[in-house]
């Protein structure tokens, strides 16, 4: 419960959200292979995947290039 730590799971809750957003909306902003997963598991289960195979750094950099919405 310190602070700066509730900071930090606050904030990667939110550019977790905004990238779910954005490649719900738009898929092709994907890899080629999580845009054909989808076909076989569903669009919300391929994001997922991508999200939770992406590091945090990529994430951030996903984050800044999509724009926080």
């Amino acid at each position: 419960r310190h602070p700066h730590l509730l900071e930090l799971s606050e904030y990667a809750r939110k550019v977790l959200a905004r990238l779910f957003e954005v490649y719900c909306g738009d898929p092709a902003q994907m890899s080629n292979w999580y845009q054909t997963w989808a076909a076989r598991v569903g669009l919300e289960r391929a994001v997922c995947d991508y999200l939770a195979g992406m590091t945090d750094r990529f994430a951030e950099q996903e984050y800044a290039r999509v724009g926080a919405g």
